[in-house]
């Protein structure tokens, strides 16, 4: 049982060692504290969106396409296509 504790304090140790490696990393990145600056987005969050896409945004047209990237937005379901109108209907 002893064992375990010290192996759940090593982990906690490193998450904690991590954790710091993140904030040093989101402070020091001036994109970063850009994506800091939106509500709800911390150093953990702007880091590893900054992972996932990497340096070139510019694949994305808009911040809606990098949000359906992401899986953020609900997907654009198609209306069916329109019955004809009544008076091309067949007679």
């Amino acid at each position: 049982m002893t064992r375990l504790l010290e192996e759940l304090r090593h982990l906690d140790a490193q998450a904690a060692h991590f954790d710091t490696q993140i904030q040093v990393i989101a402070q020091s990145d001036e994109t970063a504290q850009r994506l800091m600056t939106i509500p709800g987005i911390g150093a953990l969050i702007a880091t590893a969106l900054m992972a996932a896409v990497g340096e070139d945004v510019g694949l994305f047209r808009n911040g809606r396409a990098l949000a359906a990237w992401l899986g953020l937005v609900p997907r654009a379901f198609h209306r069916r296509a329109r019955a004809p109108a009544r008076d091309q209907q067949a007679r």
